[in-house]
């Protein structure tokens, strides 16, 4: 509530404000049935819960109806509430096209607002007006404009002229179904200590770990990365607060580097918004991929009988969260090993990542497929053995989560089926072979696609 465009916007230009989350689970992407066990959606709902304690303490309160764009907005006006403007913050994925398009539906005045980037999708483009499809080209613009236009790190005074409008629960409850602040609960670990914890964890490592993140930030057992990507996903943290006073301290350009994927990955999605259902390469949209549902579980359920790959998705299921270089190796072992579809990766990872958002969620899986822009070679492929190793040598991270191996010396998780003499399960794909098996599946999908077009 500190920096937050449209609701500023609102408490400044209305007379009377009602506050609603409509959570339309179609074009939200999760269930509103998996409220439970998804902690995409878990950490969101307890954003949503601190975010509501802190309007009370301005006279507003939000309220959450599960329910259709349409429906709602629609029930909203006739029967509880005869609105005459709405206000919206602009997402690029499939909720925030919906909500544009059936808010211009009632003819209300539709008041959008840019809130969650630094610099609007149409402000950064290449010279002939369209999309940048490459990171280091964007970066660099976006830099420049950075310095030209630097954010500031002023918060502007909130005025509030418009008062609650005098929705209620039982008013809603009349036509829809409001989500009662009971259901919120319980918040998510991940979240617990809301806003004040977020700000002493941010300063934190501002002073204490910051000047060595380029260093740690790979390793899972380090606490070298910010954590603060959760925050800015439930909007419990504006771009420009994270970015205003991460620049205030020595060493921030490997880390504003990082921040900056976050905008190129949402500006693809505005002026690519095919991304979110098919690949953004089309030659690579007819890989033939495997059909062995046994495949995607096991990964699912950490069970593929490699220690990386197993630890890091029961961190996933148990937690919500994956450290970057994990979630890299993660699933390129479901692609390129396993050879499943890279979209049910991506959908179960927007479901039980913490801090899941759609544009990033969709640029890291088409990245690690090679179906993307900007992404690596699909001839690339991450040997998990190697990563392990590497970033996981004493096998710390890999014990925490695989107890039953616990006391197996760290050199075997290292090895295929170095663990099976533990019981541990042997591999289920052999990395070697999976790998030209891959290169040839990407290559005939290539052949495939030209051949058709050449034909055409």
């Amino acid at each position: 509530m500190e920096d937050q465009t449209a609701l500023f916007k609102a408490l400044e230009e209305t007379d009377e404000l009602a506050i609603l989350w409509i959570y339309d689970e179609k074009e939200e992407g999760i269930p509103w049935a998996l409220r439970a066990t998804s902690h995409g959606l878990r950490t969101r709902l307890t954003a949503f819960w601190h975010f509501n304690e802190l309007l009370k303490t301005i006279g507003h309160q939000a309220f959450l109806v599960v329910g259709t764009y349409k429906e709602v907005l629609a029930a909203l006006r006739q029967q509880v509430y005869p609105y005459d403007a709405i206000y919206f913050n602009r997402f690029y994925d499939h909720a925030g096209k919906a909500i544009e398009a059936e808010a211009a539906a009632t003819g209300a005045r539709v008041c959008p607002h840019e809130d969650i980037m630094i610099f609007r999708p149409s402000e950064i483009l290449k010279k002939d007006g369209t999309s940048y499809q490459m990171f280091t080209p964007y970066y660099r613009q976006w830099l420049d404009r950075f310095i030209r236009t630097p954010v500031s790190g002023e918060k502007p005074e909130l005025q509030i002229r418009a008062k609650s409008a005098g929705v209620t629960s039982a008013s809603l409850t009349h036509v829809l179904e409001p989500v009662s602040e009971i259901d919120l609960e319980p918040e998510h670990p991940v979240l617990k200590g809301g806003y004040s914890l977020m700000k002493s964890k941010w300063r934190t490592f501002l002073e204490d770990r910051l000047i060595k993140y380029s260093e740690h930030r790979d390793f899972p057992t380090l606490q070298g990365t910010s954590g603060m990507s959760v925050y800015l996903n439930t909007g419990m943290l504006s771009p420009r607060q994270f970015v205003s006073e991460l620049i205030q301290y020595p060493g921030h350009e490997p880390l504003l580097r990082q921040y900056v994927w976050r905008e190129f990955y949402m500006q693809l999605l505005s002026h690519h918004p095919h991304v979110l259902d098919s690949a953004m390469r089309p030659e690579y949209a007819g890989v033939r991929w495997e059909t062995n549902p046994d495949y995607f579980e096991a990964w699912r359920q950490g069970q593929t009988g490699v220690p990386i790959v197993d630890a890091a998705m029961r961190c996933l299921n148990h937690e919500g969260r994956m450290h970057n270089r994990l979630r890299m190796v993660a699933a390129s072992y479901l692609v390129k090993d396993l050879h499943v579809n890279w979209q049910l990766g991506e959908q179960y990872f927007f479901e039980q990542l913490a801090d899941s958002e759609p544009a990033l969620n969709n640029g890291g899986w088409q990245w690690s497929a090679s179906t993307g822009t900007d992404a690596q070679p699909y001839f690339r492929v991450f040997n998990p053995w190697q990563q392990s190793l590497r970033y996981d040598e004493a096998a710390t991270f890999m014990k925490m989560w695989l107890p039953e191996v616990r006391s197996a010396p760290a050199a075997l998780f290292h090895k295929p089926d170095g663990l099976a003499v533990f019981g541990y399960p042997r591999v289920i794909a052999d990395h070697g072979a999976s790998v030209r098996m891959t290169k040839a599946l990407y290559q005939e999908a290539r052949q495939g696609y030209f051949s058709n077009k050449e034909d055409k």
